[in-house]
């Protein structure tokens, strides 16, 4: 799996891609793995910053699969996802969100 933000700007809630090869076609699958490392990416945008980045799910598109072959001849199914990013303004990272509450036994 490979993945790269998409510029310098991405940061300020612009777009994330990532990309992910299948020995098989199967969109379920190549979905939540590029979802996952798209939320992955976030936490590399996050290191350091006041606010928090995450991942627009809404805007979520995955292209694919393309059949492509590799040096043995195999045919590897190929997936590739963009998503915008948006910026919580009030938020800070690591810190509890006001919604989760830990009740004691």
């Amino acid at each position: 799996m490979t993945t790269s933000p998409g510029g310098p700007d991405d940061a300020a809630g612009d777009r994330l891609t990532a990309s992910s090869s299948w020995p098989y076609p199967h969109l379920d699958r190549a979905t939540a793995a590029l979802r996952a490392e798209l939320r992955d990416q976030t936490v590399t945008l996050n290191a350091g910053r006041s606010t928090v980045i995450v991942v627009d799910q809404d805007s979520l598109t995955v292209d694919g699969p393309s059949a492509e072959l590799d040096a043995r001849g195999r045919t590897w199914f190929v997936y590739t996802a963009t998503a915008r990013t948006r910026v919580l303004r009030n938020a800070t990272p690591g810190a509890e969100s006001p919604e989760s509450v830990t009740i004691d036994p």
